[in-house]
């Protein structure tokens, strides 16, 4: 994982899978406890840059500020209320 964040410049990553033809998510790493937590709350809310890029085929999305963030408002809020 830590190969993930270099070419990018971020401070955390994390990798989810799909399984069954996307019935079943996975996380199958991340670089740290918020990393985690932020795939936890993808989860939980229903919508996140992991489960956009698994849904729209798109291979990868990267996130400025979740303070500003209003693609997947209802996760970046979360992230920006638990993790900032």
């Amino acid at each position: 994982m830590g190969y993930a964040v270099g070419p990018v410049a971020a401070y955390c990553a994390s990798v989810m899978l799909l399984h069954r033809g996307g019935r079943e998510i996975e996380i199958a790493g991340t670089t740290d406890s918020s990393a985690a937590r932020a795939d936890q709350l993808q989860l939980e809310t229903g919508v996140g840059p992991c489960l956009a890029v698994a849904r729209d085929d798109a291979g990868s999305a990267m996130i400025g500020d979740t303070r500003t963030g209003q693609r997947w408002l209802a996760w970046s809020s979360c992230v920006a209320d638990e993790l900032r």
